[in-house]
């Protein structure tokens, strides 16, 4: 998985392809399990993407810096509070931070963010057991 990431951060970095490499690794991660109902897996996959890229959009972040570990608290910090608390915390502050970000990521980010509270939960859970079992 290193290496992979190493050359998402390489190819964003320089400006070559890094959104077919965060898809590939989206899809590698979080695979489309259930054709009947693809949603899901496209929501947590896009919602990974958009979560890696704000990473790579910031200018702190380097390729030590830029790992696993630091994706997976990104997508845990969507997955702690209460789902009854949800809507007026998490979403908000997700809305808020994707607005900041390029147009890319803030429609990746979107499609999660903007859905019912618990459906929101629904998917940054489903990456987030995924990104925990490939660790």
């Amino acid at each position: 998985m290193d290496k992979n990431l190493k050359e998402i951060f390489d190819a964003y970095k320089h400006n070559n392809n890094a959104s077919k490499l965060l898809a590939k690794f989206a899809e590698t991660v979080v695979p489309n399990n259930n054709e009947k109902d693809p949603t899901w897996a496209y929501g947590a996959q896009n919602f990974l993407q958009a979560a890696m890229l704000s990473l790579l959009q910031n200018p702190k972040v380097t390729e030590d810096t830029f790992t696993l570990d630091a994706i997976k608290k990104a997508v845990e910090l969507g997955v702690i509070d209460d789902p009854a608390d949800l809507k007026n915390t998490k979403q908000v502050r997700l809305l808020k931070y994707f607005k900041n970000q390029s147009l890319e990521c803030r429609q990746l980010a979107d499609g999660v963010i903007s859905n019912a509270p618990s459906t929101f939960l629904n998917y940054l859970s489903l990456l987030y057991i995924y990104l925990v079992k490939i660790n």
